[in-house]
């Protein structure tokens, strides 16, 4: 059926347009077996956490889906102007990458390594797509 839309809309297009996404669902796979991905929605809120980041926090899916990145960073991180501007920043398509300190379920701080991937669909954006390998130790 997706095949069928693609190609209506696509026309002569159509297999290299599915040659893009299956390749990109590959990619997709595989950073997902090696990287702690968490993606939010436009306004900060938690709407997919891989395993990996769950392991190394010691959260469970539940426990942090639709939570804002705050319960991440500890409410002293998100009420500072560093906080605001990081998430501007986003919204306007600015990457942000770097070393990133979150607060684990227990308190304890997990330092991962990372970046913050803005997905922008006409100026507006839509969803921020993190990928982080935990540095702790």
């Amino acid at each position: 059926m997706i095949s069928s839309i693609v190609g209506s809309l696509f026309g002569g297009k159509k297999a290299a347009l599915l040659n893009e996404v299956a390749e990109f669902h590959a990619i997709k796979k595989e950073i997902n077996k090696a990287r702690g991905i968490v993606e939010f929605d436009a306004m900060g809120s938690i709407t997919h956490v891989n395993d990996i980041l769950l392991n190394a926090l010691s959260y469970s899916e539940e426990e942090l889906l639709g939570q804002h990145h705050r319960i991440l960073i500890g409410r002293e991180g998100a009420t500072t102007a560093d906080f605001k501007i990081f998430w501007r920043d986003l919204a306007a398509g600015e990457s942000q990458s770097g070393k990133f300190e979150f607060m684990g379920k227990s308190g304890n701080i997990v330092v991962l390594q990372g970046y913050f991937a803005p997905v922008v669909i006409d100026g507006k954006l839509i969803k921020v797509v993190t990928y982080l390998t935990d540095i702790t130790n």
